[in-house]
């Protein structure tokens, strides 16, 4: 755990720059081990925020006022929202086969769920 949390963290620190005003950095959630991010979605000296399926990555600086933590909580429920509706083609109920992309999808899917409910608690 602790070599890929200074691979990625390097990875961050060396490419933040370029891309956080073209767009954004994003790392799968399954990049990073949950219990490495802390409160707020703390990781190192990032945030990670869920994002749809995946983490956009932000400075603590950008979350600093109640307007932006309240605009960047929006704009992630968004990004929620519009997996979920995509996800209409794969029934996340169903009891799909393991190993098929079904099930893949579904998990996913529900792994979505669960890392933005852990984010929010951090600021409950």
């Amino acid at each position: 755990e602790r070599g890929n949390a200074a691979l990625v963290t390097r990875f961050l620190e060396a490419n933040y720059h370029h891309f956080s005003k073209s767009g954004g950095i994003y790392l799968d959630m399954q990049a990073v081990s949950e219990a490495s991010i802390g409160n707020g979605g703390r990781y190192h000296q990032f945030i990670l925020l869920p994002w749809g399926l995946v983490y956009r990555v932000l400075k603590p600086s950008q979350l600093q006022t109640k307007d932006s933590v309240l605009y960047w909580h929006r704009r992630s429920q968004i990004m929620m929202e519009r997996v979920v509706k995509v996800m209409t083609h794969v029934n996340p109920q169903i009891p799909y086969d393991r190993g098929s992309w079904e099930f893949v999808a579904a998990s996913i899917f529900w792994d979505m769920h669960y890392q933005r409910a852990l984010y929010l608690l951090g600021y409950a």
